[in-house]
């Protein structure tokens, strides 16, 4: 072999040489590559969908409430009572929601589902009764009741399983918070601000009832006068004495506890030497006409329970003898009454035992990823 033809022959097989090696490099990088992501691949969970959270904070809840955020609509509230839309985002005075206050929103613990009430709370002779969302006292039931600053409400469709017993001075000053702690067990699912205990105003305003204490009315939304006024906006004297119609033993409550008279009480009081009060007792029924109407939606929410239950608004009631003192009520018949006699004032004290009906406030930006409408 010639010497030019030996060095074509080395350069041919430097080539080649070089071509191999790219050639594997290659290869082992592609097989590095599939292998690296195929290891990346199982280690990295399956994706499923989070709950909603920059609309509406970060929440928690069962699987069924997690939902992609750009599926989530926020709810319109429509005043229109003629209006047919029925989107599921789309609510009216009325509407049935899926709420479930023992779908827990963030930060909220299993405790929270519960209450119990003390005797030393309620003055009742029963130790203690414990309120439980979860089991005794669960409600299923939650119906659209209005909108107040940009939060809707929602009325629950029943009361309390369990019943809160009252009695005497001690069980009227603390009734109304008695009653809102045991309710507080409702407002703790996923959408919910708070909740409270259905009280006197809130069912007058849904009702329709206008009161003026100076005026000495009471009145249905088309003008007329409720059925029972009992000597409201009356005013009545009473002095310390043995004899006479002007007896008092115990001038209030709050005084008799030590405690400062609260001021959705002392608006009754005029004087307190000698004492002086207005009346403040008066009733109308919810079975009354007047009160739903044709109205449908007033219907749905079921104002009448036709059961006793406890308000939790104080009033109370002075004539001639005593002034009582008590948490208003409806009766089981539909009559609602603004003070239930628990103390009276010549010391006498009574003793009742009724559920509560839970009203819940919803977030303001609630949405369909937290509360669902219950399409009909």
């Amino acid at each position: 072999m010639k010497k030019g033809e030996k060095g074509e022959v080395k350069v041919a097989l430097i080539v080649a040489i070089c071509i191999l090696v790219v050639a594997l490099l290659i290869i082992f990088g592609v097989i590095a590559w599939q292998l690296f992501h195929t290891d990346k691949k199982e280690q990295q969970p399956q994706y499923v969908p989070q709950p909603v959270s920059n609309q509406i904070g970060n929440t928690t809840g069962g699987d069924e409430l997690l939902v992609l955020e750009k599926l989530a609509k926020p709810f319109t509230y429509c005043t229109d009572p003629d209006c047919k839309i029925k989107e599921e985002d789309h609510l009216h005075f009325g509407d049935r929601i899926a709420y479930d206050p023992t779908k827990l929103k963030e930060g909220v613990t299993e405790a929270s589902l519960a209450y119990t009430a003390f005797s030393l709370n309620t003055g009742s002779e029963v130790p203690s009764v414990t309120f439980d969302a979860r089991t005794t006292d669960k409600i299923t039931e939650w119906y659209v009741a209005g909108q107040e600053n940009g939060h809707l409400i929602l009325l629950a469709g029943t009361t309390t399983g369990n019943k809160l017993e009252l009695k005497g001075s001690v069980g009227v000053i603390n009734s109304a918070y008695e009653m809102n702690k045991i309710c507080n067990i409702y407002g703790n699912g996923i959408g919910a601000e708070s909740a409270t205990a259905l009280s006197l105003e809130k069912l007058n305003q849904l009702a329709g009832i206008t009161t003026n204490l100076e005026n000495k009315s009471v009145t249905y939304r088309d003008g007329s006068v409720v059925e029972y006024l009992f000597n409201y906006g009356n005013e009545a004297d009473y002095s310390k004495s043995s004899t006479g119609n002007n007896r008092v033993e115990q001038v209030d409550p709050w005084t008799t506890q030590g405690q400062v008279i609260p001021t959705y009480i002392t608006q009754y009081i005029t004087s307190k030497s000698p004492l002086k009060v207005k009346s403040a007792y008066y009733g109308y029924s919810l079975a009354n006409p007047k009160v739903t109407g044709n109205d449908a939606r007033l219907a749905k929410i079921k104002l009448g329970l036709n059961k006793d239950i406890w308000l939790a608004t104080i009033g109370m009631n002075a004539d001639e003898k005593n002034v009582r003192y008590g948490p208003a009520g409806v009766a089981a018949n539909n009559i609602v009454v603004s003070a239930i006699d628990l103390f009276s004032s010549d010391g006498i004290e009574n003793v009742g035992s009724f559920p509560v009906r839970p009203v819940v406030t919803l977030v303001s930006n609630v949405n369909t990823g937290m509360v669902q409408k219950i399409m009909e």
